[in-house]
């Protein structure tokens, strides 16, 4: 029994190691990475009776290349976002030539539609290729937006917007509002006023006499 339990016991043990390695191999970007690619090119033949890739060295050159773009190196991305904006664009192609030669409509559309989503596809590739080479253009389209929706958040809520207006004055040297109770007009000239009233009077008994 003594044996037994012992057997038990290790098994038990062993059972924790494994799930223990499995976990932190899961939880690993590049060894996790790695069993996905071992998984989708497992039937893959790569010489005479030899399938699938070597984990450890799939492991080793993702490592390899995390490393790379942690220290700047973004060269393996821009390659890799070109390469596929290429595969896209063949998968376009393709379907766009098989279009010419469908002989029934399901299938014409079939073949629109993967044209279509790869078209669309390879532009976003190339799209995010550019605003990875150029920075600064995505900086500035993003400040951009955030102008605008400043703007329509004011435009939404008027008192915002006046506290915003007041709070930009105030920073302006020698500009502040003026929040004195507003007066009542007062007259530039009263004698300019009572001359043209005068003068009116006289205006009228001369188109009486006339």
């Amino acid at each position: 029994m003594t044996t037994r339990r012992k057997k038990q016991g290790k098994a038990g043990q062993d059972t924790q190691k494994i799930r223990a390695h499995v976990t932190r191999s899961y939880l690993t970007p590049s060894q996790s990475s790695a069993n996905a690619i071992l998984a989708l090119t497992r039937e893959v033949e790569i010489g005479e009776g030899i399938k699938g890739f070597d984990f450890d060295t799939l492991v080793s050159k993702l490592v390899e290349q995390n490393n790379a773009v942690f220290e700047g190196d973004l060269r393996r991305v821009e390659a890799m976002l070109l390469d596929q904006s290429h595969v896209l664009q063949s998968l376009f192609v393709f379907f766009t030539q098989k279009m010419a030669h469908a002989k029934y409509m399901d299938s014409l559309e079939t073949y629109s539609r993967i044209a279509l989503k790869a078209q669309n596809q390879c532009r976003q590739t190339l799209a995010t290729l550019v605003e990875l080479k150029n920075p600064k253009r995505a900086t500035f389209i993003k400040q951009q937006n955030n102008a605008v929706n400043q703007q329509i958040n004011r435009s939404e809520n008027p008192k915002n917007s006046e506290h915003s207006a007041n709070k930009i004055l105030e920073e302006i040297p020698s500009e502040r509002l003026d929040t004195r109770t507003p007066q009542a007009a007062i007259g530039v000239n009263q004698e300019v006023e009572a001359m043209g009233e005068n003068h009116r009077a006289k205006d009228g008994r001369r188109e009486k006499k006339g």
